[in-house]
């Protein structure tokens, strides 16, 4: 049975993704608020009065900062989505400019942070100048299509956090047991392609926000943390000097990707495990 879309439905899933999350070792939604203060902003939506977002109340979308550094990247990819306890041999590989990492759960994550300084000043250029969110008429019409298309989803979970990051109302992360739920609720293959996902996964959200008269706002307060962690900055992975990272998860209109995401995204209540293969 294919599942049922349905606004209820989203707020069940995504109160038990951040309840267990909140639960895991990572601290997940407080790393993912320290990111969203760092590297990204909310901005006007620029989209003309026709534009399936406007039609929608929107009034803002998130997408990443000017400015933001490689490094200030990885350490928010690396506080996002890696288990803490392998953050400083990531790094220390890095500095050793290791051609992979030996093992085998992180290899492509390692293989990511160690390109994004190959294109960092172009990518991040482009990136910081996409205005669009998943929901949008135009979200791809841009450069970017190619290379989701290059992607497989069952081989590219990092590299689908990574656009994440740099485009954070429009990609959205997963990992590989919650790509299994996803490619079922989607009716895709496992050899399907990023694009192919991204493409799906609009359209099977998309009629809420036609059919319900559910406001693009709202659908972000999906995705509330506040009501199973406090937030602390004191937990905050990588933490910049002297930053102020405010007292909660604010503002309450949070990132498309995330609220996505945790449809599917349920970690478990007790530390980081193993994320088997699921194909």
């Amino acid at each position: 049975m294919v599942q049922e879309i349905s606004l209820k439905w989203m707020k069940k899933q995504i109160d038990e993704s951040n309840r267990g999350a909140s639960r895991n070792r990572n601290l997940y939604p407080i790393q993912e608020q320290a990111t969203q203060m760092e590297i990204w902003e909310s901005v006007n939506c620029t989209c003309t009065a026709t534009c399936r977002c406007r039609k929608s109340g929107c009034t803002s979308h998130w997408k990443l900062r000017s400015g933001v550094t490689a490094d200030q990247f990885r350490f928010a990819f690396l506080r996002t989505f890696v288990d803490r306890c392998e953050h400083l041999n990531l790094l220390k590989a890095l500095e050793r400019d290791e051609k992979e990492y030996p093992i085998s759960r992180y290899k492509e994550a390692y293989a990511v942070l160690k390109s994004i300084d190959d294109d960092w000043d172009d990518l991040s250029r482009t990136a910081a100048a996409y205005n669009r969110t998943l929901f949008c008429d135009d979200w791809d019409k841009d450069a970017f299509r190619d290379e989701w298309q290059g992607i497989k989803v069952k081989t590219g979970i990092y590299h689908a956090k990574k656009f994440c990051l740099l485009l954070p109302d429009t990609c959205v992360p997963y990992d590989t047991r919650a790509l299994g739920r996803i490619l079922k609720c989607l009716g895709l293959s496992p050899q399907s392609d990023y694009y192919s996902l991204l493409v799906a996964m609009r359209e099977r959200f998309l009629p809420l926000l036609e059919d319900d008269k559910v406001t693009l706002s709202s659908l972000r307060r999906l995705d509330d943390p506040g009501k199973c962690l406090k937030f602390n900055s004191l937990f905050v992975s990588f933490p910049r000097l002297c930053f102020d990272y405010g007292p909660g998860y604010l503002p309450a209109e949070r990132q498309v990707s995330f609220v996505l995401d945790k449809c599917f995204y349920n970690p478990k209540e007790s530390a980081e495990v193993k994320r088997e293969e699921v194909f």
